[in-house]
């Protein structure tokens, strides 16, 4: 034999003994599996739970030691998206946060002193920023009538709000006594009507009219004579003016 022979008998000989010794040193890393729990909050929203993009029933996953993705997502809320690195049982704790919109509340007539209040809360200016959801919305001002309706905010939104004037009735009865014998049926077109100032248009026989509520002056006029009143006029109530004409006779 030749010494190239003896070396490749050596070398086979000796391989599998090295093979052997390497396997033997090789070292393998554990691997762990831990819970991580997911706590949601506000709950009993809806909210879903994804880890790794797989949705996850209840709020506990049993996952491998390692860097894991955390999505949660819920109706009206923004979606959360974290990563974690598990290394042992963990929790980690979410706060959900609501998206929001502006709600403005224009407001006609403008300048009446107008409050707005939703949900039974009066703000300041007429926009405010909420969460999506429902909202009761009322505006009051002096002598109109109150407003109330509901929203469903689901984006930025305007609600225009025209103010209806509050109204009292007014009858006017001039009693058969107070009246010129010689017009017993057309008294009522020697009269004129006159409020703050202004002349009430009485059409025809018409013994009523409609009249701002509030602090007001009533003014009756018939020839050379006339009666006028201040009153406070209350809205949705009917008054009834009656001008009393007597003589007074001085020594």
């Amino acid at each position: 034999m030749n010494k190239i022979t003896v070396l490749v008998l050596i070398a086979a000989l000796l391989m599998p003994a090295m093979i052997f010794a390497q396997r033997g040193t090789t070292q393998t890393t554990p691997v762990s599996n831990f819970n991580l729990t997911v706590n949601v909050t506000p709950n009993n929203v809806g909210a879903k739970i994804f880890i790794d993009n797989t949705e996850i029933k209840g709020n506990v996953a049993t996952v491998r030691s390692g860097t894991h993705s955390i999505k949660v997502t819920a109706p009206g809320y923004q979606d959360f998206n974290s990563s974690v690195n598990v290394t042992a049982n963990m929790t980690v704790p979410v706060t959900l946060v609501p998206l929001t919109a502006n709600l403005t509340i224009a407001v006609t007539p403008g300048n009446v002193g107008a409050k707005i209040y939703i949900n039974n809360a009066e703000i300041k200016g007429n926009t405010m920023t909420l969460p999506l959801g429902n909202y009761a919305v009322k505006v009051t001002a002096p002598n109109y009538l109150d407003y109330n309706t509901t929203v469903n905010l689901t984006r930025n939104t305007t609600l225009p709000v025209t103010l209806q004037p509050a109204t009292a009735t007014v009858n006017v009865v001039l009693q058969q006594t107070s009246r010129a014998k010689e017009l017993v049926n057309n008294y009522l077109t020697q009269m004129s009507v006159y409020v703050d100032g202004v002349k009430q248009n009485l059409p025809g026989n018409a013994t009523s009219f409609v009249i701002l509520s509030g602090q007001r002056n009533v003014r009756i006029v018939s020839g050379a004579m006339q009666a006028e009143i201040n009153f406070n006029f209350l809205p949705g109530k009917v008054y009834t003016i009656e001008p009393v004409y007597t003589l007074i006779i001085r020594e």
